[in-house]
């Protein structure tokens, strides 16, 4: 199933694929305890061999993301297909939630009201994958920026998917703190890049930009405006500024 977290955080559900596999041998007691698959289901399903090509199709080209994603790849990557750029929502839990009492996914979901069908289904299990997900971007872009911003400077240790999620977070987070309704009280944006994650110096000074709507008396001076376009040079480009 793709999935696409948008700005504010939430996820938007896309193209889904979802069959039985024949294994080749028996479920086993244990598995139809775990999920209520029973052997009479998979009469007539196909084989993996052939339908790992439409898996693959459906993944390809955008990072797996998934909880403890690294033992549901494994199996796909026995299949030759692979490797993948990975975005395990149990690895972000421990980063945006310490203190939670445990990383399970229905723990995960159910603290954040989310209440699947089913558990142990694929389906059902990527859904609600999803809905975590989406739960800990928003948790993410309700962070000071600071904080943020020191979570994208190391996010790429982990891979270029976190580094992805924590720059969208970022991004997210800078819009949020240029909305009129959260101007009442300062906001130290410490951010870099901020041209690229969509604000500029002559759209946030303008007489109609966001310090004008959200400041009353606002007055729009040349030199405060020259001075954030070489701050906001300085961030993009790098090197030392004296101002």
């Amino acid at each position: 199933m793709r999935v696409r977290i948008e700005e504010d955080g939430s996820a938007t559900l896309g193209e889904r694929f979802t069959t039985f596999v024949d294994p080749g041998v028996g479920v086993g007691a244990a598995i139809t305890r775990l999920t209520g698959i029973r052997d009479g289901d998979l009469a007539g399903a196909p084989a993996l061999a052939s339908v790992i090509d439409r898996v693959a199709s459906l993944i390809a080209g955008a990072p797996v993301a998934g909880h403890n994603v690294g033992f549901d790849l494994a199996f796909l990557e026995r299949t030759g297909i692979g490797p993948f750029e990975r975005l395990d929502t149990a690895t972000l839990a421990s980063i945006l939630m310490p203190s939670a009492p445990t990383y399970a996914l229905q723990s995960l979901a159910a603290d954040a009201g989310i209440h699947p069908e089913s558990a142990h289904r694929a389906l059902d299990d990527a859904l609600t994958c999803a809905a975590v997900l989406a739960d800990l971007a928003r948790r993410a872009r309700d962070l000071p920026l600071a904080i943020l911003e020191e979570m994208q400077a190391y996010a790429s240790l982990l891979g270029s998917a976190y580094a992805a999620f924590f720059a969208g977070a970022l991004r997210g987070a800078v819009r949020g703190a240029w909305e009129p309704s959260r101007l009442a009280t300062p906001v130290r944006v410490r951010a870099p890049g901020l041209a690229g994650a969509g604000v500029t110096v002559e759209g946030v000074f303008s007489s109609d930009g966001p310090l004008a709507r959200g400041l009353a008396g606002y007055e729009d001076r040349p030199q405060q405006r020259a001075l954030a376009a070489a701050i906001e040079g300085t961030f993009r480009d790098g090197g030392a500024l004296v101002a």
